[in-house]
């Protein structure tokens, strides 16, 4: 019997294909898309409204990064601290602390990439007092 679970890789390099396929048609209509929203700002104020909404986008992904680190890390340190002493114990445990701690390091460079670009949107998009 032919199990689904063997052929799913398959699947998964159909679905890549047909997605990068897809991609010249969809980054062209985005293109257009912005090209019309944005006619009202000037070239550095568009690098800056790009490039701040991609970091936006990239700080919410360092906080879920460090969201499933402490989620991963943290029940683990405290599951290894039941288990009888052997060198193994010492090593998981320094690769959970690890991850907490870059976990803490993602969580704060998160934070400052969205502080920043969240400052900088909030000035450009801001009503225009001239």
């Amino acid at each position: 019997m032919i199990m689904a679970e063997e052929y799913l890789w398959i699947f998964s390099i159909i679905a890549s294909v047909i997605t990068l396929l897809q991609l010249p048609s969809i980054l062209s209509r985005y293109r257009k898309y912005m090209d019309k929203k944005l006619s009202n700002y000037n070239h550095k104020e568009k690098i800056i409204l790009i490039t701040s909404t991609t970091s936006i986008g990239l700080a919410g992904m360092l906080g879920i990064l460090a969201i499933l680190q402490f989620v991963n890390s943290i029940p683990m340190l405290f599951y290894i601290q039941t288990q009888p002493v052997v060198p193994m114990t010492y090593a998981f445990q320094d690769l959970m602390l690890v991850g907490v701690i870059s976990g803490i390091v993602c969580l704060l460079v998160g934070y400052n990439l969205f502080r920043v670009n969240l400052k900088e949107l909030r000035i450009l998009l801001s009503p225009k007092w001239s």
